[in-house]
């Protein structure tokens, strides 16, 4: 793909204009887009008609988190050549930065229709789809980006993430490996391998997948969040709640990292503490199904089972697939002395898998408090005996 941009060259006139062109061809590739971007401005400050420079400026500008300027960019190209495929592909990356899901299909199918072999055009189709959940979608149209441009560092990465998402494991491994082979300083692949490498158990690795790309970026909460996760994992609650405190002071508004914090603090007993976060996780992202389940299992160890099946209820609102949320939820009845409504809902998730049958495995598994996991034990027992 790389190749093709260069050879669509026309900087011969002026050989200063054609080594920052190639330079920025080559910061995009390695997916360094501000070099590339201060490259491609070289270009068109020596050569202002160069419609080649604005529209791969308006691709990095998009990629580097600046949408507007990119639809700028891509706008002024496509006034100009509306028949020339690559600016409405810059212009749809943008689009889909700021959420513009239809914007950013049209822009995308018409580069296609355009330049059927614009690899942009189909990896962006790609990003699309992922957005929508739909990830065989997603999937198919990664490959077809890796098929024409083999090089293409980005649509490993998403090929990766639809993978992960469709719990697919070793071929999102896979995916990520190549997205880092190609690309070795995208910090976000070298997150999301970590939390692949998490599914399998496999810590060891999880750890200095997260600590490399801590490296490259230190102002990362994932990375902190997936080291905290590690220790919350082999029961080090103190060590975990500090990974997690790292990854607020990377960023104060990541309500994961608030959320996760509140967990382990409820998990040693420092309640009000659990509380504080969890409120907080929610405040920043109320539709966070964790942080009401997390705030849930905290109001259970207050011994307040009725604000407990609240936070509960709105998880599974918002997801009614969660299966903690539901774990909770019949405790919190339980707890109420409901125990017909909590076998009701035990009956189906055992139904599903017999492992809502063995109190230690739920243990290992969600690592709740004593006192939680002493309700899902009261109602094993109970299921059993009456079964």
């Amino acid at each position: 793909m790389f190749k093709r941009i260069l050879n669509a060259l026309n900087t011969e006139s002026d050989p200063i204009a054609s080594e920052f062109f190639q330079k920025g061809v080559q910061q995009m590739r390695l997916g360094a887009y501000e070099n590339a971007i201060t490259n491609f401005s070289e270009v068109i400050a020596r050569q202002p008609q160069n419609l080649n420079a604005y529209s791969n400026r308006a691709t990095c500008l998009a990629l580097n988190g600046q949408p507007t300027a990119a639809i700028e960019d891509a706008n002024l190209v496509i006034k100009k050549n509306p028949t020339f495929a690559h600016p409405y592909a810059a212009r749809g990356i943008a689009q889909h930065e700021l959420s513009n899901i239809n914007e950013a299909l049209a822009d995308a199918n018409e580069a296609t229709r355009l330049s059927p072999d614009y690899v942009f055009a189909h990896w962006l189709r790609g990003n699309i789809f992922y957005t929508q959940k739909r990830y065989d979608d997603a999937i198919a149209a990664y490959k077809t980006t890796i098929h024409k441009s083999p090089d293409f560092a980005l649509a490993y990465f998403g090929l990766g993430l639809s993978y992960s998402c469709k719990n697919n494991i070793d071929q999102a491994i896979k995916a990520l490996e190549n997205t880092i082979e190609l690309a070795p300083r995208h910090w976000m692949a070298y997150c999301q391998l970590g939390l692949m490498r998490m599914g399998k158990d496999d810590y060891v690795q999880a750890s200095k997948c997260f600590k490399k790309s801590i490296g490259i970026h230190s102002r990362n909460p994932i990375a902190y969040i997936g080291i905290g996760m590690i220790y919350g994992a082999e029961g080090d609650s103190q060590r975990a709640i500090l990974e997690y405190s790292n990854a607020l002071l990377a960023d104060r508004t990541c309500a994961l990292a608030c959320q996760c914090r509140g967990f382990e603090y409820s998990r040693i007993g420092k309640l009000n503490l659990a509380l504080d976060d969890c409120n907080e996780a929610i405040r920043l992202q109320p539709a966070l199904t964790s942080a009401h389940t997390s705030r849930g299992h905290t109001y259970i160890l207050l011994q307040q089972p009725d604000e407990a099946l609240a936070d509960f209820n709105r998880a599974l609102k918002i997801d009614p697939k969660a299966k903690f949320s539901q774990v909770g939820k019949a405790v919190s009845l339980a707890a109420m002395q409901k125990m017909d409504e909590a076998l009701e809902i035990w009956r189906s998730l055992a139904e599903i898998t017999p492992r809502f049958l063995d109190v230690d495995d739920l243990q290992k598994e969600y690592r709740c408090a004593r006192v939680f996991t002493a309700y899902m034990k009261r109602i094993i027992d109970t299921l059993n005996s009456r079964d």
